[in-house]
């Protein structure tokens, strides 16, 4: 589910990306975090966020650098062993739907809930064209923010503006 809103995602966004107590996950990581987590220049690769109760873990990867049978494992690991065996969600961002495609297939084996995601179809191979040659693109760069406190996960792309990746809580 992916739901396009309007300046409050923008607001929202840029006071996680802010937030230096937000953990900063370089590519190609992962990490968990009790705060948040934030990641930039999503291309081909791949961005998995599990969602627990006072914890959030996030992946960086595209598969020439991990396959999603060691990286994703070894994060739920993780969050498991800070939060226990509770309960946990997750959001998918792709870059290259196969790989997409691979973290879904693992979580659904695990039996950990799919909330949200978004794949642009951006392959190994795919070069962005010049951004003044292209009137709306339809793959680029995505930035992610997930923080704990709210269990929001939000994504900006300059193809994409500003996203909710995960459903609005009442």
């Amino acid at each position: 589910m992916v739901v396009r809103l309007d300046l409050n995602v923008r607001k929202r966004f840029q006071e996680i990306e802010s937030d230096p107590a937000n953990l900063h996950v370089e590519y190609p990581r992962h990490a968990v975090s009790t705060i948040g987590v934030k990641s930039p220049r999503f291309a081909n690769c791949n961005g998995v966020v599990l969602l627990a109760s006072g914890a959030v873990g996030l992946s960086h990867y595209c598969l020439d650098t991990s396959s999603p049978e060691d990286y994703l494992y070894s994060l739920i690991s993780e969050v498991h062993q800070l939060r226990g065996d509770e309960n946990l969600s997750a959001v998918l961002l792709g870059g290259d739907p196969d790989h997409l495609l691979q973290n879904k297939n693992i979580l659904e084996k695990e039996g950990i809930p799919i909330i949200g995601q978004y794949c642009d179809g951006w392959r190994k191979d795919d070069q962005l064209p010049p951004a003044a040659t292209v009137l709306r693109p339809t793959k680029g760069y995505k930035r992610l923010v997930a923080t704990v406190s709210t269990q929001e996960v939000l994504m900006y792309g300059r193809h994409t503006g500003y996203l909710r990746l995960t459903p609005i809580k009442n």
